[in-house]
């Protein structure tokens, strides 16, 4: 009885010595192995398996088809996206390196390299391709548990006050107008949270199955003059919390490499973090300046309950922290939001949490005439 493999490795060499050598010692580790001689055959073999591979390991300079095109292809096709991707060459100098990393590889080993090199790239890429395949199936689930519930809840409550609405006008033909704006402000509130569950879910799609869209978006349509409007909207937030006297606001204008739409998401979510996990009459501290390293630095900082260090890792998509416990509404989406935003434009972002404070700090990079180095006596600290 034939043992299964432990994946799939297709590899593209166009070398037939170093393919042969290099197939060999693969089998003996264990990985099933498809050899192509070149970018083009690749592509011919990813376009008509029936079973696509679990990792693709290629050299980059090969006559038929480099390793640029191949990666090129796989991200240009929804069914190959996910499948990582290791360059291999002999072109060792970091500005290679890094060529190669900033088109969308996995990782990339230099010749000569070693068998535990080798064996360390594909085990660490497989390992991370099955972490986000859990990841996935448990969205899956998680979607399937809560969406039903936080749809329908909001839209329950507008039924309800309409049909209320409804009969205390047939019961009082001549309702005060205050009696109708309270009954238009609760179904306009139930409203508006269904609404923005049903943006939170849908921006979640577009940037977690379309990354390259999203990104290529923003490259396209920097916010510029972002800072005024979202702080109207953090007031707007504050009061619906009654939180208004709580926030501090200190924004510093600024050209963000992210479409404004998308970067007002990430700021009033991180606000909205800020006053669900912290107490009315508490402080809320928001702050953004730019940084000598070209970078927008915004800050949220609140007094109340602290993630734990294993909540810090475990940041994503709707797993609110202890909602048995404490009951917050929500999908538990919005800082997955935050981060997987982070992610796509390079930002750096880290969450502190001790002593009864909770800071979320993202540094996002600067656009255009923006991303000139600022005073040097605003170093980045």
């Amino acid at each position: 009885m034939a043992t299964k493999p432990l994946a799939r490795i297709l590899l593209v060499e166009d070398d037939q010595a170093i393919r042969e050598t290099m197939a060999d010692l693969l089998l003996l580790e264990g990985y099933g192995v498809e050899c192509a001689s070149g970018g083009h055959a690749a592509v011919q073999y990813l376009t008509h398996t029936e079973e696509l591979p679990d990792l693709i390991l290629s050299d980059i300079m090969m006559a038929q088809g480099d390793g640029y095109e191949l990666l090129a292809h796989t991200k240009a096709h929804k069914e190959l996206q996910d499948i990582p991707l290791i360059f291999i060459s002999a072109r060792a100098d970091k500005s290679d390196v890094r060529a190669g990393m900033s088109t969308g590889a996995n990782d990339y080993l230099t010749k000569p390299f070693t068998l535990e090199d080798l064996r360390k790239a594909i085990s660490s890429q497989l390992e991370s391709a099955r972490r986000r395949l859990a990841q996935f199936t448990q969205l899956r689930l998680q979607i399937a548990k809560s969406l039903p519930h936080e749809l329908r809840t909001p839209l329950s409550g507008i039924m309800g006050f309409v049909d209320l609405l409804a009969e205390e006008a047939r019961a009082q033909p001549t309702m005060s107008s205050q009696a109708v704006l309270e009954s238009c402000a609760l179904i306009g509130g139930s409203a508006r949270r269904l609404h923005k569950q049903i943006q939170l879910l849908t921006m979640w799609v577009e940037i977690t199955t379309q990354p390259a869209e999203v990104t290529a978006h923003f490259k396209k349509n920097p916010a510029t003059a972002w800072t005024s409007a979202t702080s109207a909207e953090c007031g707007y937030l504050a009061s619906e919390h009654d939180r208004t006297g709580d926030l501090s606001l200190q924004l510093e204008p600024a050209g963000v490499q992210m479409a404004a739409t998308y970067l007002s998401t990430l700021v009033l979510e991180l606000v909205e973090n800020a006053f669900k996990f912290s107490a009315k009459g508490t402080p809320v501290k928001v702050s953004g300046r730019r940084l000598a390293s070209a970078e927008y630095e915004l800050t949220v900082q609140n007094e109340g309950r602290a993630f734990t260090p294993e909540q810090v890792r475990a940041v994503e998509a709707f797993s609110q922290f202890g909602r048995d416990y404490f009951e917050q509404q929500g999908l538990g989406i919005g800082l997955a939001i935050v981060f997987q935003l982070c992610a796509l434009v390079g930002a750096k972002s880290t969450i502190v949490s001790q002593a009864g404070v909770t800071l979320i700090r993202v540094r996002l990079p600067l656009c255009g005439l923006e991303a000139t180095p600022a005073d040097p006596a605003e170093a980045d600290v």
